[in-house]
C-alpha cells in the first residue's frame, strides 16, 4: 500500500519532469515550465501544509490523498495558458516590426 501511494504522490512531479524534459529546447516553453511548477506545487505544499498542521481533523486524508490528483490538471492547465500568453506576445511584437 505504501508503494502505491508513494507513485500516487510522486505522479504530478513525473508529469512535470517529463514536460521539463520535452520543454528543454524553447525558451516560451521553460517559462511555462517554471511558472506551471511553482504554481502547482506551491499550491500543492500549502494545501498539505493546511490539512495536516493549520486544521488538522480526520478528513484530512482526503486532501492527502486528491491533492497529487489535482495538481496535475492546475499544472498542465497552466502551462497551456503560460505558453499559449508568450506565443501570443512573440506574434504580436514580430508583427510589430
Amino acid at each position: 500500500a505504501w508503494l502505491l501511494f508513494g507513485a500516487w504522490a510522486q505522479a504530478p512531479y513525473v508529469v512535470a519532469a517529463v514536460a521539463s524534459y520535452l520543454a528543454r529546447a524553447a525558451p516560451a516553453m521553460k517559462a511555462a515550465h517554471l511558472a506551471a511548477v511553482l504554481v502547482a506545487v506551491s499550491a500543492g505544499l500549502f494545501c498539505m501544509f493546511d490539512a495536516i498542521c493549520l486544521h488538522p481533523d480526520p478528513q484530512g486524508g482526503f486532501a492527502v490523498l486528491m491533492v497529487p490528483v489535482l495538481q496535475v490538471p492546475v499544472y498542465l492547465l497552466i502551462f497551456w495558458v503560460t505558453l499559449w500568453l508568450s506565443k501570443k506576445r512573440s506574434a504580436g511584437q514580430s508583427g510589430e516590426r
